[in-house]
């Protein structure tokens, strides 16, 4: 009891302290989303847009029905696209990051142009989420020679990125178990003390004029003997080492149907009237219920 009071102290501060939690592990959880999308583009998803690129670059050079070859996959991050025909840096720098970005590829990629006939390469630069990362290139704008030219593009894999996505499922995980904890104690000042209920060994009670007898179940008054049930004795055993005490409905169950897996509210309800028909024989002896809470064997003295 004293472990939850000392808990009650803190129940403001918990509250908060859950709130911020929650708040971050949604933060969390959105970044990390934000973090694995387009990481690792399939080789089927560069291949396509790198032959959107080849028709448009055709297409804008006048050659609208030259076949385009196939897509070389040089390594497992390297592409080559064979034109036969001059390339426009300008138009290539401005389709790559268009057709790029509508097929979803924001991994860092190097592109490159080369003359086809001695593969010297002509014009190249790195992007990053389809920025150039070092400005603009001098060889755009200028006047360009007019060769056969092929270019390639180059990925390169987030392992910075991958490494930090995992750091951030640790985080997750972590601040779950926070919230977990923070939860539990919570809860735990939400509890109601409630005043534990006194067993006694005593197995014979006066109650007024009348004598219990837990040990025979009986009930001796002026009219006679009564017999009691197993469940009734241990019900009116409780109340009378309780006496004048409340007994809340929940204390009621543990004590006497505890063991049993199955339990009806209304079987309290009964038991509890039928021994107040045992008991009416001294007016002095009652049980009395407390709404909301539960009984109290009320006894008055003689």
């Amino acid at each position: 009891m004293v472990y939850l009071r000392s808990i009650k102290r803190y129940r403001p501060f918990l509250t908060v302290a859950i709130v911020v939690l929650a708040g971050l592990l949604i933060f969390q959880l959105f970044h990390l989303t934000r973090r694995s999308v387009g990481v690792a583009p399939s080789a089927a998803t560069i291949n396509l847009a790198l032959r959107s690129v080849s028709d448009k670059l055709l297409t804008s050079e006048g050659r609208p029905t030259q076949r385009i070859r196939p897509v070389k996959q040089l390594s497992l991050s390297t592409y080559r696209v064979q034109l036969d025909a001059p390339i426009s840096y300008n138009v290539l720098d401005s389709l790559v990051k268009t057709e790029f970005r509508s097929h979803a590829i924001l991994a860092p990629f190097e592109l490159a142009v080369y003359d086809h006939r001695f593969d010297s390469l002509l014009f190249g630069n790195l992007y990053a989420n389809g920025i150039r990362s070092e400005g603009t290139p001098v060889c755009l704008g200028r006047e360009q020679i007019s060769v056969p030219m092929d270019f390639t593009a180059k990925f390169y894999e987030h392992t910075t990125e991958a490494a930090t996505t995992e750091n951030m499922w640790w985080l997750v995980l972590l601040n779950g178990l926070s919230i977990t904890g923070v939860a539990y104690c919570l809860m735990l000042t939400n509890r109601k003390e409630e005043k534990s209920v006194v067993t006694d060994a005593s197995q014979v009670y006066a109650l007024g004029s009348l004598a219990y007898d837990f040990t025979n179940q009986q009930i001796t008054s002026k009219a006679g003997v009564v017999e009691l049930t197993y469940k009734e004795a241990k019900l009116l055993k409780l109340f009378c080492v309780n006496q004048n005490q409340v007994i809340s409905r929940d204390a009621i169950q543990k004590a006497i149907w505890e063991d049993e897996g199955y339990f009806v509210g209304r079987s309290m309800d009964v038991f509890i009237s039928r021994l107040r028909k045992l008991l009416k024989e001294d007016p002095a002896v009652s049980i009395v219920t407390i709404h909301g809470v539960g009984y109290k064997l009320s006894v008055n003295a003689q």
